[in-house]
């Protein structure tokens, strides 16, 4: 097995930065599971983003998802630069988000109900 990155792509990276939406471009690597050295370990899977400056220089390197437009660390590639797709695409993750935390919400406060009636009754 090789430790060599593969790049699968390139494109733009937007993630949430201080509240603002940050593009970076650069290139998606990708590493199948590996062992190091001594063949002892076997490392997962892992993809990053790597960002590069106006020399193309790799400036920064971040987690990421090998799929296009797959939301990872509140952050997702495209191989186009579209700042307004991005936004949608991660508005959409966060109302799905939102949606999840208030079904949760809604079984506690049913729980915490049934246990308020269960005193009542005893």
């Amino acid at each position: 097995m090789s430790n060599e990155y593969e790049v699968i792509a390139e494109g733009y990276l937007y993630n949430l930065w201080n509240g603002k939406l940050k593009e970076y471009r650069g290139e998606v690597l990708h590493k199948e599971k590996y062992e190091d050295s001594y063949g002892r370990y076997i490392s997962p899977e892992v993809n990053y983003f790597m960002v590069h400056d106006e020399h193309n220089r790799i400036i920064k390197k971040l987690c990421c998802s090998a799929v296009e437009g797959e939301i990872c660390n509140k952050g997702l590639w495209l191989s186009e630069s579209n700042k307004p797709k991005a936004a949608e695409i991660l508005i959409q993750y966060e109302e799905e988000q939102i949606a999840k935390l208030k079904f949760q919400i809604e079984n506690h406060e049913e729980l915490i109900e049934s246990l308020r009636k269960e005193m009542e009754e005893s």
